[in-house]
């Protein structure tokens, strides 16, 4: 459960929602592949969390998942309840541990900015600049 909760909280709404923000409201049209790719990450994150979520959540997930666009149009494979459709397998494939590492060093830095943020009392509508600076090495030497 706390792993679900990890994925839908921090890495879905927290990371990857406003990650995408900017690209989804770039409706340009040199921006329009990109924010394709963006739209369909996150219907396939939607998708493979409800399937996480079922089997704690059945009757929550059945509803959302049924009602995800463009249900019905994704060919033979297409289960007509999320019941019966896969529980979602890790892909080694996809796996980047240079770019994990670079994404938690990331989240580390947004984390402390938002950190400073909460101390010293600013709203979320005030733009703030933040300078941060990079040393070589390991994140511990620096």
């Amino acid at each position: 459960q706390a792993a679900s909760y990890a994925y839908w909280m921090n890495d879905l709404c927290d990371v990857y929602l406003e990650l995408i923000k900017p690209v989804i409201k770039d409706t340009s049209e040199e921006n329009k592949d990109s924010r394709w790719a963006a739209q369909a990450t996150l219907w396939i994150a939607l998708e493979a969390g409800l399937r996480i979520l079922h089997p704690m959540m059945p009757f929550v997930t059945e509803e959302l998942w049924q009602r995800l666009p463009g249900r019905g149009t994704l060919g033979e494979s297409e289960t007509e309840s999320i019941m019966l459709a896969q529980f979602p397998l890790c892909n080694e494939a996809y796996s980047n541990p240079g770019s994990e590492q670079s994404m938690e060093t990331t989240m580390n830095v947004i984390k402390a900015c938002r950190s400073l943020r909460q101390q010293y009392n600013i709203a979320n509508k005030v733009s703030t600049h933040f300078f941060v600076k990079v040393a070589s090495g390991q994140p511990e030497d620096s």
